[in-house]
């Protein structure tokens, strides 16, 4: 297995910068070939030594932590916001009035955002099911399998751009209380008597209401409200910066402070120019955030404004032989989730096989997609191999293997 550490392409993202009552839906450097293994050569220094050094040793320069020097909360809110933004066009009725009484999307109708489902997927793979003129190509329009996403999901691809600790599924363990989520509290407020029920009845039952509203005024563009009641639950993200009002005593008075929400809701709004589940930097005064039971949420990340480096790993490399005779295999792997993974086959520098899939997730295996690339119809002749996998950080070159068939 060979392991390395990422070699960086940044494209740091500039950003600008509801509906309560919604449920969603039910649980959501470079690598050649390993074939020969690694070399190191190491000359030994067979100089007899007769004087002492005159400089004394440097010492190695300390790395900087990751993500010192980059905007991650603007990288978070900035995804968000593509989600929400993006335009395109239904080729074929996509009824999800069963689910929810307005999710129905015509034909011929363009639309804001990112369809509302249970598919959980991010925007890459959303934007891969659209043509040039950014009408969708999908022909299965599955509540569970058509690309898509709800309002905790959507917020979870945005934490994994930038945070490699981020897993949880729906906005029912999208609290501090569950571990190894990522998600951490905000403020002063007390989570002991949370029991993975009720957000209302445990955590506002012993909690103060100004306790409450102050960690309302803490949060920042990229963290979170989330809330989960008995069977269903929502979550939305803060997009720009509380608007706070205190009163001559120093409280904050709730009803003319604000929050601004951006959120993915299972409410189509067809009263828009084109139509959407999505709203963005909507204003929400701190009394009806907290009457509506939300608790203000975030990942490390963006508390320390530093990140874990990213690292990818290769194993099971197929070699020119394996590729010549149409065999595909081999594992990549990263600590970021992955958004892409794109398999080429190039021939004098140009690509004569392209295939690129949307795994968002932390592995994945060659293997699984080698009947997509079609490796056993090329042509006799001299190729190259080439895998690279794309995250929130940017695009690294995995594999690169030359091969003649």
């Amino acid at each position: 297995m060979m392991k390395k550490r990422i070699a960086w392409i940044l494209a740091l993202l500039l950003t600008a910068g509801a509906v309560f009552g919604c449920t969603p839906a039910d649980p959501e450097s470079r690598n050649e070939s390993d074939q020969s293994g690694t070399k190191s050569s190491i000359e030994e220094n067979t100089k007899e030594e007769t004087e002492a050094p005159t400089e004394a040793p440097t010492e190695e320069p300390t790395e900087e932590p990751f993500g010192k020097d980059m905007d991650l909360r603007g990288i978070v809110v900035d995804y968000m916001k593509r989600m929400a933004s993006v335009e395109w066009t239904a080729s074929t009725l996509i009824d999800y009035s069963s689910n929810s009484k307005s999710l129905v999307y015509k034909p011929g109708q363009k639309y804001l955002g990112m369809v509302y489902n249970n598919n959980a997927t991010g925007l890459e793979k959303f934007l891969s099911i659209l043509d040039e003129n950014a009408v969708s190509t999908e022909t299965n329009t599955s509540w569970n399998e058509s690309p898509g996403n709800s309002c905790a999901t959507s917020i979870r691809h945005a934490y994994q751009q930038v945070s490699a600790d981020v897993e949880y599924g729906y906005s029912f363990d999208m609290l501090p209380f569950y571990e190894n989520t990522g998600i951490i509290a905000i403020g002063n407020i007390d989570w002991s008597q949370y029991n993975g029920t009720n957000t209302l009845t445990t955590v506002f039952a012993v909690n103060d209401r100004d306790d409450l509203l102050e960690a309302y005024a803490l949060m920042k563009p990229g963290d979170s409200l989330v809330r989960y009641i008995d069977t269903g639950g929502h979550a939305q993200m803060i997009t720009k910066d509380p608007f706070i009002v205190r009163t001559k005593e120093g409280k904050i008075d709730p009803e003319n402070s604000y929050l601004y929400i951006s959120e993915q809701n299972n409410l189509l709004n067809n009263t828009r120019e084109y139509p959407s589940s999505w709203k963005w930097d909507y204003p929400v005064s701190f009394a009806t955030a907290q009457n509506g039971s939300y608790l203000p949420v975030t990942i490390e990340a963006l508390v320390t404004g530093v990140t874990k480096k990213p690292e990818f790993e290769t194993s099971s490399v197929p070699t020119a032989e394996d590729l010549a005779g149409g065999t595909i295999k081999g594992n990549v792997k990263c600590n970021y989730c992955m958004n892409e993974v794109k398999i080429e086959v190039l021939k004098d520098g140009e690509p004569v096989i392209s295939y690129v899939t949307y795994p968002y997730a932390r592995s994945f295996g060659l293997k699984t997609i080698r009947n997509e690339i079609g490796l056993k119809e090329l042509e006799a002749g001299s190729y190259t191999f080439v895998v690279t996998a794309a995250i929130g950080f940017g695009t690294e070159k995995l594999m690169e293997i030359a091969f003649t068939k």
